[in-house]
């Protein structure tokens, strides 16, 4: 996944992976599958009434079966991440989490370990760390 967002999208729009889940969950059905990449959106941003609140497309997705890896494995709630997958501007002090990989429950239960790419390491690469999943 890479989703695209304008600067500023109206309240009532929904985004780019909302706009296709239809098509994701049937091409999904039962799995094994895996979604995964930089979704730009974080529940961090949601507010009341926003067609694309990101804890809305993650309980959505949940419910067709995908379920955030990250998640599962650190127990924390979307817009609480303790660890940031995108720095803005490459600065330290604006980060957030917006990459995902959301995994089909028969593959979540072979999640042996989840971490993030520490900044120092990554953030002369990209703007965005590595977020890694081991399958057992």
């Amino acid at each position: 996944v890479w989703a695209y967002y304008p600067r500023s999208p109206p309240k009532d729009e929904e985004g780019p992976v909302r706009s296709l889940l239809p098509q994701i969950l049937e091409e999904v059905g039962e799995g094994p599958a895996i979604l995964g990449g930089d979704f730009n959106n974080s529940a961090h941003w949601d507010k009341p009434g926003r067609a694309d609140n990101f804890k809305d497309l993650a309980k959505e997705l949940e419910r067709g079966g995908l379920v955030s890896a990250y998640h599962h494995f650190t127990g924390e709630e979307f817009g609480e991440e303790r660890q940031p997958t995108f720095y803005m501007q490459r600065k330290r002090e604006k980060p957030y989490h917006l990459d995902y990989c959301f995994l089909s429950r028969d593959l979540l239960e072979r999640v042996t370990d989840v971490r993030v790419g520490e900044y120092e390491d990554w953030i002369g690469l990209s703007d965005h760390m590595p977020l890694i999943v081991d399958l057992g």
